[in-house]
């Protein structure tokens, strides 16, 4: 579960930008995959999220980038205090 935590956590000031636009340059935002619509985010859902998270709680988390692939545009990262993460000698 503290891993849940921590995605969650590093992730929360990535959701607050991708739903700033609402409400500003559009009135929602529209989610699909494998394009069928599943979700509409729009000013509700904007307020709920901004309301959890009012507090302005932040964690900060040490990580090391174990892979790094520049033609796919991705990353593997670890925990530094994982057991398997990659420590230099």
């Amino acid at each position: 579960m503290a891993i849940i935590d921590k995605l969650a956590d590093s992730l929360r000031f990535t959701a607050r930008q991708a739903l700033a636009p609402i409400d500003r340059s559009c009135e929602r935002i529209d989610l699909y995959a494998d394009n069928k619509q599943f979700m509409t985010l729009d000013a509700e859902h904007k307020r709920a999220f901004t309301s959890a998270n009012a507090n302005g709680h932040l964690v900060a988390y040490i990580g090391v980038i174990s892979e790094f692939d520049m033609f796919r545009a991705n990353a593997r990262s670890r925990s530094r205090d994982s057991p398997r993460a990659f420590r230099p000698s």
